[in-house]
């Protein structure tokens, strides 16, 4: 009698391996975004934004990147021009360290937002201390 609901539970057990083994595979190539977030008034990767940015790289190994669009943006903090500058360079930073691993600096398109395009939260909120990544990309 125990054995059957052992059974059982060793095939939910092994269902929900292949689950997790599945989520972490690859995406199809395809569209992606990511969102990096800096220091008040940085435009450095942090070693943690780095990982992230490597990682999301790696999740297109096996495709042709087609369009890179980052977009830098700043808080609502300061004054426009300065903002401008800050977003322009965040967005740089980021294009940089991508192609620096290799993807054509001929795919990218590097825009700045200034405070204009970080609609989230407040002037005190990381949230608006970003640039954002929107990748295209088709299989080989």
């Amino acid at each position: 009698m125990m054995r059957p609901a052992f059974l059982g539970m060793a095939a939910m057990l092994l269902a929900s391996c292949a689950a997790i083994d599945n989520r972490l595979s690859p995406p199809a190539c395809g569209a992606g975004s990511l969102d990096v977030y800096f220091d008040a008034d940085r435009t450095e990767l942090t070693p943690e934004a780095r990982r992230l940015v490597d990682a999301f790289q790696d999740r297109f190994n096996s495709c042709h990147i087609d369009e890179v669009v980052v977009v830098g943006m700043a808080s609502a903090a300061g004054e426009d021009p300065a903002n401008d500058e800050l977003s322009k360079n965040r967005a740089a930073a980021i294009a940089s360290a991508m192609q620096a691993r290799g993807w054509p600096a001929e795919r990218f398109t590097v825009l700045a937002r200034g405070e204009a395009g970080a609609t989230v939260g407040s002037a005190d909120v990381p949230m608006r201390r970003r640039a954002t990544v929107n990748v295209k990309s088709s299989p080989r």
